[in-house]
């Protein structure tokens, strides 16, 4: 550094154009680039972002937490009678939550909790692969022996209950596995409960009550505006990323309606901001690759089928507003390939194409028509042709056996540009015996960096670095009918419901969180304000479960949460 200052060569003009090069065309450079303005970055995210931040020392000795958030606005109502007395009971809701939080830690307990969720994940690969080559050999004996239906249901049943006590153990281990993490965050647990979820329930039980004393306003034609989702966003170092950090107790409550992470502020800020500048650019450049580009026949469900002639089917425009704060996801732009390689055996009921399938039909008026994409069972996709179900488009399913990053070369992932790609739904991780097979062939002749190029977190970042805004993805291995279940409530949640990516993730992950509505009847007046342990009382009353399931919280959100199909 010395030698470039003292001959200029800091500040010649070929290190300009290449800096300038890296800024205009490389997606990775910018959303890896430290801004000088760094600690202003927060004034251009919504209010309704909570930041929670989590980083170990070098030494793992010591753990670091900060809460970073915008002051929220104390306007509830739009009519004037109202605002006066809202005024008098959310003065409280201006103050910042912002906190900074030091906790001494044993690196020993955090070593064997990391070990034990490894090890979970290894046993729990194993026991789902075992328990789908038992159903799948039952399923084939008993197809050939169909007159033999007394003995296959014997047979059935013997192994349905060996499968259900073995569940049962993997279910008490990662009860302890979160147990453990409770343990070990335990007192940040009650400093973010206190900093930063006891004033967003404060303000939501306000909101409530201001909703149940305006009832008769509010038949009358006045309007209580609604109360804007609080969404937690967790930024934590990469080996914290591999816990379930989302099943942390003291997150499972109602009021906050979505918890992702991110890998730090400034990706989340290259995420959510855009330059007016760039913004021209791109828009621009959009224009003349239009002009520019040849005529392409409409994709939809059957794109891939060749020579296949569908009738034009009436297409109902989507009047969707979108609400504040949020960035949209064009329903017509959506991409997908579905069971590349054709792996699910033909004994599975949820076979990836089928569920995938049925799905273009149920909302194949409104929001499916336009969609392109490639199913294995029909062909097998080339590297160009993912690239090119990749590349310009909103929304990126991919829907299938194994992970995604073995399908497609981290290298050519890497090289990728998906600027105009919001959305990357990555719904893998279910194996079968033959894909398993293939699988280990292939990882034979990998080396172990490009192995542990391929797990998930890793693979967030790859598609980060390129461009995605958000990417959603399973942590560990899980079965055809989690995968289907998943997919069914993430589409009704954000195509039928218009709820944000991350509300949807949100009830994936603890679908027993229900916001409690204003009663009509009228009842005594109430003081709005609660201290803390009546407002976490009133949470402990409804039926929450704190104690989640595996498959529930594998699914994870990187990124924007506040994402809206349009």
């Amino acid at each position: 550094m010395k030698g470039y200052i003292s001959s200029g060569l800091d500040n010649c003009t070929v290190k300009k154009d290449i800096m300038k090069l890296l800024s205009d065309k490389f997606t990775a450079w910018k959303r890896l680039q430290l801004a000088s303005n760094h600690l202003d970055l927060l004034k251009d995210m919504p209010s309704n972002f909570n930041i929670i931040i989590m980083q170990h020392s070098p030494d793992k000795r010591t753990l670091y937490c900060g809460i970073l958030d915008k002051p929220k606005s104390s306007t509830s109502t739009t009519d004037g009678k109202s605002k006066g007395k809202d005024k008098q009971t959310s003065s409280q809701t201006d103050t910042s939550r912002a906190a900074v939080y030091k906790i001494h830690v044993d690196p020993e307990k955090y070593n064997e909790m990391m070990d034990q969720h490894s090890d979970f994940q290894q046993r729990l690969m194993s026991f789902l692969l075992q328990s789908e080559y038992q159903r799948s050999q039952l399923a084939m004996r008993q197809k050939m022996l169909q007159q033999l239906s007394k003995s296959a249901t014997v047979i059935s049943i013997s192994e349905t209950a060996l499968e259900e006590q073995a569940m049962e153990e993997m279910k008490e281990e990662f009860g302890d596995i979160l147990n453990d993490m409770e343990k070990y965050v335990e007192p940040l647990s009650s400093h973010i409960k206190t900093k930063l979820l006891q004033p967003i329930i404060e303000q939501a039980n306000q909101h409530t009550f201001l909703k149940r004393d305006f009832q008769q306003e509010l038949s009358n034609g006045q309007l209580l505006s609604e109360l804007t989702p609080e969404m937690i966003i967790i930024l934590a170092g990469p080996t914290l990323m591999q816990l379930p950090l989302e099943a942390l107790k003291c997150l499972q409550t109602p009021h906050v309606d979505s918890v992702t992470r991110d890998f730090s502020l400034q990706m989340l800020h290259r995420r959510w901001f855009v330059d007016p500048e760039e913004a021209a650019a791109a828009a621009e450049k959009k224009r003349n690759d239009l002009k520019t580009a040849p005529k392409t026949p409409k994709g939809g469900k059957d794109a891939g089928k060749k020579g296949v002639a569908t009738p034009a089917a009436k297409i109902v425009p989507l009047n969707r507003e979108l609400p504040p704060d949020c960035a949209s996801i064009d329903t017509h732009s959506f991409h997908y390939i579905v069971d590349p390689s054709n792996e699910c055996s033909e004994t599975e009921q949820y076979r990836p194409a089928q569920v995938f399938q049925q799905l273009l039909q149920m909302y194949g008026q409104t929001f499916t028509p336009r969609w392109n994409g490639l199913f294995g069972t029909e062909v097998f996709p080339s590297v160009g042709q993912w690239e090119e179900m990749i590349n310009n488009c909103s929304a990126f399913i991919f829907y299938g056996m194994e992970r995604f990053i073995a399908q497609l070369p981290p290298a050519k992932v890497a090289a990728l540009n998906l600027d105009e790609c919001q959305l990357a739904l990555l719904i893998d991780k279910s194996q079968t015996n033959k894909s398993f097979r293939h699988q280990s062939k292939v990882d034979v002749d990998k080396t172990n960096t490009l192995l542990s190029i391929e797990k998930p977190l890793q693979t967030a970042m790859l598609l980060s670095l390129s461009g995605a805004n958000c990417v959603c993805l399973n942590q560990w291995h899980t079965t055809s009918e989690s995968n289907a279940a998943k997919l069914h409530t993430f589409m009704e949640c954000v195509l039928e419901q218009g709820l944000t990516v991350g509300q949807a993730i949100r009830k994936i992950t603890n679908p027993t969180l229900k916001k409690p509505e204003p009663v009509v009847e009228e009842v005594a007046p109430i003081t709005p304000v609660m201290n803390e342990d009546e407002a976490f009382e009133e949470d402990k009353e409804s039926e929450i479960v704190t104690q989640l399931d595996a498959s529930w919280c594998n699914m994870v959100v990187f990124g924007l949460p506040n994402l809206v199909v349009t």
